[in-house]
C-alpha cells in the first residue's frame, strides 16, 4: 500500500488571513485528508500517529524521505511545516502536495507550485476530499520532481537519468555499493523509484541486496520496476515470484502468476518448474507438485534439488509401499554413489541420508545425516532437511524414524572429534577407494591482499585494512584464530597440519611501519594457532613495492619487504628460505635483484614443496604490471633438481598477480583503442607452461580482490616425457581490504589436501571459500566448497 505522509500544525492555530482567525488542523486531518487518502487506498500517516521508540526527529526524517507522497498543509505559515517541506524537496525525488485553506497567501518561493485549496464547511469540504482522492488515484500519471531537485540536476549536483543516463547509472550503482545497512538500501530505492528511465542492472543488484536481508516487499517493488523495462525477461519474473512467495499467503496468487509468466517465456527452465513445484508442495497439493518436479527432472536430470523433491512429493501423494517415490529414492542412491552429480558435499550427504530413510535403511540414513551435521557451517541446511522429515511424519510416512532423524538434525550436535568423522570416500559409500596416506596431509590457509596502511586522497585519509581492535571490530589475527579454534569449526582438530600462505600486498604503500603491522598480525596468527614460522610462506605484491624508495634508487624499492622477511624469519631461517639472496645483508651491499627474491621450502612429513615467485620484477612508480621472467623459472628448476623430491609430492607455486583473465566485462568507454586487463601476469603463458613441465600441481595467487578457480593444461608441439596433469589455479580475494568492487566481499581460502599422491579421477583437494560481506555484523561463512579431482 502506498504511503501519504502529512506534515501540518497540530490542534487549533491562529490564522489571521482566515475569516474565523483560526483553524483546527486536527479537524482538517481527521475529516478531510485521512478519509480522502483511505478512499484512494493509501496508507495515511501523521507523525503523532507513529508510536515507536526512538528520536522523533529521526522518525519524521525517515517518513519525509520514504513516503511515496507528502502532503504539506501550509495554511498557517508554520515554521516547522516549511522546514520539513524544504527537507522533502531537497533530499527526496518523491512528489509533494501543497494544501492550503482557500485565501491563504502563498509565499513567493512556493508560488510556482500547484496548490490544492480547501474549505472545511460542507459541501466544499467534500470537494476537497474528492480533489485529494483524485490526485492520489492518478499520482503515477502526474509529473514528478520539484523545483529544488530540478535545479540540482541542472547544475550537476544531482544526477538525472533523463539528462545523462550513463552518469545516473554510475551514481545509482555507487549508492548501492555504499549502502551497508537495510535502511540505507531502502533509502537508495526511495531516491531512485521516482526517477525514469531507470537502468535495469542496478535494479537487479539492489533487489538482490534487499532480498539477502529478507526485505522481500521492497525487493519485490524493485523487481516490478525492472519488469516495466524488461517485461519479457523470464528470470526477473521467476525471481519476483520467489520474493512474493516469501511475503505470505496473501501474495500467493500474485506469486504464482509471476512463476507462470516466467514459464511461458521459458517453458524448460528447471528453476521455475522447481519453484512452482515447491509452491504446491507447501500448499500440500502433492500430485500437482509432482507434475512440475517431474518436468524439471526431465530438463535437469542431475539436479539433486529437483530429484529429491520429485521423489518426496511422489511419496506424499501416495503413501503405499509401492509408491513411485520409493523407487525414485532408490535410483537416487545409486546415482549419487555412481558420482555423476556435481554438488557440494553437505547437500549430497543430506539427500543421500533422506533417500536411505525413504527406502527404509535407517542405519545408513543416520550415518549420512551425522556426516552432514559434522560438515555444516550454519544450521540453515540442517533445519531445512529436518523440516522435510517432519513433513513425512505429519503425512504418516515412517513417522517414528522421521521424527528421530529430524531431532538429530535440529540438535546440530557434532561428533566428538574429527577422527570420528568418516573420510570423503566413506561418506559417499566409497565412491572412489582411498588408501591411507603415509603423509600428514597439509591444510593450507591462503590469505592475500591484507593492505595494512592508509590511502590519502584530496586531503581525506582512509584506512585500507578493514579489521582493527575496537568496540565494533577485532583484529584480523583474532578472526583467523577464531575460525580455526571455535568448537563449531570443521578444522578445529587439524591445526597441526596448517601451512600459512600470504600471496602479497601485505601493505598499501610498502612503508616500514605498514610492514610492522603486517608482521605483528601474522605473528599473532602463528602464536594463536601454533604455526611454526617454517610453515609460513610469503610473496611480494605490487603494493609491497615502496614507490618513494623506487624514485630515489630503483634497486631499493623492495628493501622494506626484504627487511620484513628478515625480521619475521630471523637470521637462521631467512637464508634457508631465500637461497638466492646473498647473506649476510649489509647496509653497504647492493640490494638483491628482484628475480632473486624467490622462496623455496619443502615439508617431508606433509609431502609438499612450496615455491614463492616474485611477480613484481618490474613494479615501480611508473610500471604497474606482473612479470616473473625466465631467470626465476630457471632458478626454480635448479632448486627442484637439487632437492629431487619424490614425484608423488605435491608441488605448489605462489605468486601475487593472476595467471588468467577473470570472467568479467572490461570498460569499453573512453578513447583507449584496446581494452584488456593490464594487471594479468604479462608472461602468464610461459610461466604456466613452465610450471606444468616442472610438475607443479597448484598455483596460489591474489591481486584481483575476488576469488577465481581454474583447472588448465597447456598443449603444444614440444615433446613431453609424460602428459602433465591439469594445473589447479586457486585465486583468493582480499581478506581485509576495504577497496572492493560492488557486491564483492572479503575472502580467503582453506585448501585441504585430501590425497597424496595425486591420482586422476580421485578427490585431491577440498577448497573452502570463506567469505565475509562488508555489512555490519557480518561473519565468515563458506560461500562455496570445491571438491577438486586429481
Amino acid at each position: 500500500m502506498q504511503k501519504l505522509f502529512v506534515i501540518m500544525p497540530f490542534g487549533i492555530k491562529k490564522a489571521s488571513h482566515l475569516p474565523s482567525g483560526q483553524l483546527d488542523f486536527d479537524y482538517v486531518y481527521a475529516n478531510i485528508i485521512k478519509p480522502a487518502g483511505q478512499d484512494a487506498g493509501w496508507n495515511v500517516l501523521r507523525i503523532d500517529e507513529l508510536v515507536e521508540p526512538g528520536l522523533v526527529s529521526d522518525q519524521y526524517f525517515r517518513e519525509i524521505l520514504s513516503a511515496d507522497l507528502l502532503l504539506a498543509d501550509i495554511s498557517a505559515h508554520n515554521a516547522n511545516v516549511f522546514y520539513e517541506l524544504g527537507v522533502r524537496q531537497a533530499v527526496s525525488t518523491g512528489g509533494t502536495i501543497l494544501f492550503a485553506y482557500e485565501g491563504t497567501p502563498i509565499p513567493f518561493d512556493l508560488s510556482t507550485q500547484r496548490v490544492l485549496f480547501y474549505q472545511i464547511e460542507e459541501p466544499r469540504a467534500d470537494e476537497a476530499r474528492k480533489k485529494i482522492t483524485h490526485y492520489l488515484l492518478n499520482h503515477s500519471e502526474l509529473p514528478k520532481g520539484n523545483p529544488v531537485q530540478t535545479y540540482l540536476q541542472n547544475v550537476g549536483a544531482s544526477t538525472s537519468p533523463q539528462r545523462d543516463l550513463a552518469a545516473f547509472e554510475r551514481d545509482f550503482s555507487a549508492r548501492i555499493e555504499r549502502a551497508h545497512s537495510i535502511d540505507q538500501l531502502i533509502a537508495v530505492w526511495q531516491w531512485a523509484k521516482n526517477l525514469e528511465p531507470l537502468p535495469v542492472a542496478p535494479l537487479l543488484e539492489l533487489a538482490e541486496r534487499l532480498s539477502s536481508s529478507q526485505e522481500w516487499r521492497v525487493a519485490a517493488d524493485v523487481l516490478k520496476a525492472a519488469l516495466r523495462l524488461q517485461p519479457e525477461d523470464f528470470e526477473i519474473h521467476r525471481q519476483l515470484g520467489w520474493y512474493l512467495q516469501q511475503l505470505g499467503p496473501q501474495y500467493d496468487s500474485e506469486s504464482l502468476a509471476s512463476f507462470e509468466r516466467a514459464l511461458e517465456l521459458n517453458p524448460r527452465d528447471p528453476e521455475t518448474l522447481g519453484m512452482i513445484g515447491g509452491r504446491f508442495k507447501r500448499l500440500k497439493q502433492f500430485p500437482e507438485a509432482a507434475k512440475y518436479y517431474t518436468e524439471a527432472a526431465k530438463v535437469s536430470p542431475n539436479s539433486l534439488y529437483v530429484l529429491v523433491n520429485q521423489a518426496a512429493v511422489k511419496i506424499l501423494a501416495d503413501l503405499s509401499d509401492t509408491s513411485e517415490g520409493v523407487t525414485l529414492y532408490s535410483e537416487l542412491v545409486a546415482k549419487i554413489l555412481a558420482g555423476p552429480i556435481d554438488q557440494a558435499d553437505i547437500w549430497a550427504e543430506l539427500v543421500l541420508a533422506e533417500a536411505f530413510f525413504a527406502i527404509g535403511n535407517d542405519a545408513d540414513s543416520h550415518t549420512h545425516y551425522r556426516q552432514a551435521v559434522n560438515l555444516a557451517t550454519s544450521p540453515k541446511s540442517l533445519h531445512s532437511a529436518a523440516r522435510q522429515l517432519e513433513i513425512f511424519a505429519e503425512a504418516g510416512f515412517r513417522t517414528r524414524s522421521a521424527r528421530k532423524l529430524a531431532k538429530l538434525l535440529r540438535s546440530g550436535k557434532r561428533t566428538a572429534s574429527h577422527a570420528d568423522q568418516a573420510s570423503e570416500g566413506e561418506r559417499l559409500s566409497t565412491r572412489v577407494a582411498v588408501e591411507k596416506s603415509s603423509y600428514e596431509l597439509p591444510l593450507i590457509i591462503h590469505l592475500s591482499d591484507l593492505h595494512f596502511g592508509k590511502h590519502v586522497k584530496d586531503g581525506v585519509t582512509r584506512e585500507m585494512h578493514r579489521f582493527h581492535d575496537g568496540l565494533n571490530s577485532q583484529a584480523l589475527s583474532k578472526h583467523v584464530i577464531e575460525e580455526f579454534k571455535a568448537k563449531s569449526s570443521r578444522y578445529s582438530s587439524d591445526i597441526s597440519r596448517i601451512h600459512l600462505v600470504v600471496s602479497g600486498d601485505l601493505t598499501y604503500l610498502g612503508t616500514e611501519s605498514e610492514f610492522d603491522l603486517a608482521r605483528f598480525s601474522v605473528e599473532e596468527i602463528c602464536d594463536g594457532l601454533n604455526i611454526p614460522k617454517e610453515r609460513v610462506h610469503f610473496v611480494p605484491g605490487n603494493h609491497d613495492v615502496n614507490w618513494g624508495l623506487s624514485k630515489a634508487d630503483p634497486r631499493k624499492r623492495l628493501d622494506n619487504y626484504i627487511a620484513f622477511l628478515v625480521r619475521f624469519y630471523g637470521e637462521k631461517l631467512f637464508p634457508a628460505r631465500y637461497p638466492k639472496i646473498k647473506w649476510p645483508l649489509t647496509y653497504l651491499a647492493s640490494p638483491p635483484p628482484p628475480s632473486d627474491i624467490i622462496s623455496f621450502d619443502s615439508d617431508e612429513k606433509a609431502g609438499i614443496v612450496i615455491a614463492g615467485l616474485n611477480s613484481c620484477v618490474y613494479e615501480n612508480e611508473q610500471h604497474h604490471y606482473g612479470f616473473i621472467g625466465d631467470n626465476q623459472l630457471r632458478s626454480l628448476k635448479s632448486m627442484l633438481t637439487d632437492l629431487n623430491p619424490p614425484r608423488e609430492w605435491i608441488r605448489i607455486a605462489v605468486i601475487h598477480h593472476h595467471l588468467h583473465p577473470f570472467p568479467e566485462f572490461l570498460d569499453t568507454r573512453g578513447d583507449a583503442p584496446v581494452w584488456l586487463d593490464v594487471s594479468t601476469l604479462r608472461d602468464a603463458g610461459h610461466v604456466e607452461r613452465y610450471l606444468e613441465r616442472l610438475g607443479f600441481d597448484i598455483v596460489l595467487h591474489g591481486h584481483k580482490h575476488k576469488p577465481l578457480m581454474r583447472e588448465t593444461r597447456v598443449r603444444d608441439l614440444q615433446p613431453l616425457e609424460s602428459e602433465p596433469l591439469p594445473l589447479i589455479v586457486c585465486g583468493a580475494g582480499s581478506v581485509s581490504c576495504v577497496e572492493l568492487e560492488h557486491n564483492v566481499a572479503n575472502h580467503y581460502q582453506i585448501i585441504d589436501v585430501t590425497r597424496i599422491p595425486r591420482q586422476p579421477g580421485a578427490e585431491f583437494l577440498r577448497v573452502d571459500w570463506r567469505t565475509m560481506p562488508l555489512d555490519a555484523g557480518a561473519e565468515w561463512f563458506s560461500s562455496k566448497i570445491w571438491e577438486i579431482l586429481g
